[in-house]
């Protein structure tokens, strides 16, 4: 079994190569949702993703603050990640503006 540093290695490569996830969110009547976003990785290994605050899965995490994302490198069967964790709406200019810019590049 890899180690700890290995295994963030991997992390790193799987998010910065695969620009597509996943995000599961919980609805009003507790039924899942699954939605396709495109990503990137921030400094801290945070997943960014732009999304319209009125779309079902953003509303769902205005709600709850609750997400799991799954990101799949299909390439030669590298595996994926799963990320369980809290989730929110950007708020500061700064961290809009370096969102964006993760996920342009």
């Amino acid at each position: 079994m890899a180690d700890i540093a290995e295994r963030l290695e991997r992390v790193k490569v799987i998010l910065k190569s695969i620009p597509h996830a996943a995000i599961a969110t919980v609805n009003d009547d507790g039924s899942p949702l699954n939605t396709p976003v495109f990503c990137a990785l921030d400094q801290q290994l945070c997943m960014v993703w732009s999304s319209s605050p009125e779309s079902m899965h953003s509303r769902n995490i205005a709600r709850d603050g609750q997400a799991f994302g799954v990101v799949f490198d299909s390439r030669e069967g590298h595996g994926g990640l799963y990320i369980a964790g809290r989730a929110g709406q950007l708020q500061a200019e700064s961290e809009v503006d370096a969102a964006y810019e993760l996920i342009s590049t």
